[in-house]
């Protein structure tokens, strides 16, 4: 069995904090002037990873200076955390064409545990064309890509038609909760 000693004068949840300070002064970084300096910081807030995730959610939801936001996005998308699934979803309605984009490659590279968000918020907002687009991006890449398991290929082709469909408003929440109801009937509740 191996045991750890703390060090005299090391205090542990300091090297939280100073882990803390350094995110943070990051994703200030991520407002700077210069391109490069925005790319290096996202670029080690991406390497931190999941320590990162909630200030980059926090900083994407209520940090509107300029670059930030859409920094913040590309991080999250890149960071691909479970965690930052809802966030990425409401991004899908953002008014930025690039944070949309984003949004949807993060939640591509999320794969499965994005499924059931996602139909549920097509269920209750298929109203947004924003929305309906980046949804469609994603379902489309979940199939030409084959990302998921045949099962959730063929489970979400009838929600892809709907996006496509001539008025995706009406058949949307249709085939988002028929998709939805075949998840639960075949036990998978978590997704």
């Amino acid at each position: 069995m191996v045991t750890f000693h703390r060090s005299p004068g090391l205090d542990y949840g300091q090297k939280a904090s100073e882990q803390q300070q350094k995110i943070a002064a990051l994703i200030t970084r991520l407002g700077g002037k210069r391109g490069i300096d925005r790319q290096r910081a996202r670029q080690k807030l991406v390497k931190i990873g999941n320590e990162a995730v909630v200030p980059l959610i926090d900083a994407f939801r209520h940090n509107r200076a300029e670059h930030v936001h859409w920094e913040a996005a590309k991080a999250l998308s890149k960071i691909g955390s479970q965690q930052a699934v809802n966030v990425l979803i409401e991004a899908l309605d953002d008014e930025d064409a690039g944070v949309r984009w984003l949004a949807a490659e993060g939640l591509v590279a999320i794969g499965q545990s994005a499924v059931r968000p996602l139909l549920k918020t097509l269920e209750q907002n298929s109203g947004s064309v924003r929305l309906r687009e980046g949804a469609h991006h994603i379902v489309h890449d979940f199939i030409d890509k084959r990302i998921l398991d045949d099962t959730y290929q063929t489970l979400l082709k009838p929600v892809l038609w709907a996006l496509e469909d001539i008025e995706p408003v009406l058949e949307v929440p249709v085939a988002a909760s028929e998709a939805l109801r075949t998840l639960s009937d075949l036990g998978d509740t978590d997704s």
